[in-house]
């Protein structure tokens, strides 16, 4: 179930009471013999569900999603087998990235928590959105400071490459 956000077009996953999802029941499925697309639309749901719990600011959340916690995400731990990976910069079905979900929470301790863990800090969301474009758009300086310091630039191309500066000249 998904609800707007604002006036655009940006959507974001209505907060969940446990880690149940598209993924529920995911340990009865074989994922060696899925095809690549499907499999793709469950990494996609994982995403979608990590940027969840960074935009509440669910701290303890995030860690197990990341560090595939079997206790409290079963289904992270099913999908992925014991060697699998949860991919940090996975864009979610609506297109956008951990990083950006997690300046959206405003809490440095959660864009510190996804920038340790490998996301790019220039990735941008589908709509070209990055966590620094983020975090001055909300306003929260001490992020912008933060992500400037990690390497974070103000304009990057749809890859999230830094635009050399002859095409930032008028």
């Amino acid at each position: 179930e998904q609800e707007s956000v604002g006036s655009g077009s940006r959507k974001s996953r209505r907060s969940r009471d446990s880690t149940e999802s598209l993924t529920e029941g995911v340990d009865k499925l074989d994922f060696t013999k899925m095809s690549a697309a499907r499999k793709n639309l469950f990494v996609q749901e994982l995403s979608a569900e990590l940027c969840s719990y960074c935009k509440q600011g669910n701290l303890e959340m995030v860690r197990a999603i990341l560090d595939k916690d079997e206790e409290k995400c079963p289904q992270v731990v099913a999908l992925l087998g014991p060697q699998g990976k949860v991919s940090i910069d996975a864009l979610t079905p609506a297109g956008e990235t951990p990083l950006v979900c997690a300046t959206d929470s405003g809490k440095l301790e959660m864009v510190q928590l996804i920038l340790e863990r490998g996301a790019l800090v220039n990735k941008p969301a589908k709509d070209g959105v990055t966590a620094l474009h983020s975090a001055a758009g909300f306003g929260r300086l001490q992020l912008v400071r933060f992500l400037v310091s990690q390497g974070a630039e103000s304009a990057v191309d749809d890859e999230g490459r830094p635009y050399p500066d002859e095409h930032l000249r008028l």
